[in-house]
């Protein structure tokens, strides 16, 4: 609102007001036994973002998930993952993990890196409007769940 004393980011379309550093929950936890997608974020005015996943059952095997961050087109409507983060290994981690929190950056010009202590980074920025993808590579079934923390 014009004059209101609030700082307001132009969209493009209309006025944003601006946020500070904010979080998010993506994906409660839950049991899921297939390729999970978030809800659309929009990203008003944060430069990236650390998305946490939280791992508290998994089908102790060889299955994998991959957590990878997705630009959606405001054409066409299409997403297009535009990083995949290491896959995480259901056997590494066993049947009833304690909880497995791993943390994955993504930063415009942050130093990347391969996974290091449950941490992975990657230097692009956030899009506008994104979403995180869990990519299963079978049907075993995990229980997780999936953070945001905006970062300006």
């Amino acid at each position: 609102m014009a004059g209101s004393g609030i700082a307001q980011l132009w969209n493009g379309t209309t006025p944003d007001e601006q946020r500070n550093n904010t979080t998010a929950t993506l994906l409660a936890s839950a049991a899921r036994t297939a390729t999970t997608n978030s809800p659309d974020q929009v990203n008003h005015n944060a430069r990236g973002v650390i998305v946490t996943l939280d791992v508290t059952v998994t089908p102790n095997n060889a299955e994998t998930i991959t957590v990878a961050i997705q630009l959606k087109d405001s054409a066409s409507g299409k997403y297009l993952t535009i990083s995949a983060f290491t896959a995480l290994t259901a056997s590494v981690l066993g049947a009833s993990p304690t909880t497995e929190t791993y943390a994955f950056t993504f930063y415009p010009g942050a130093v990347e890196t391969a996974a290091t202590a449950k941490h992975e980074v990657q230097g692009l920025p956030l899009p506008r409007t994104w979403r995180v993808a869990v990519t299963h590579s079978s049907t075993g079934s995990w229980t997780y769940s999936v953070a945001a923390a905006y970062i300006l």
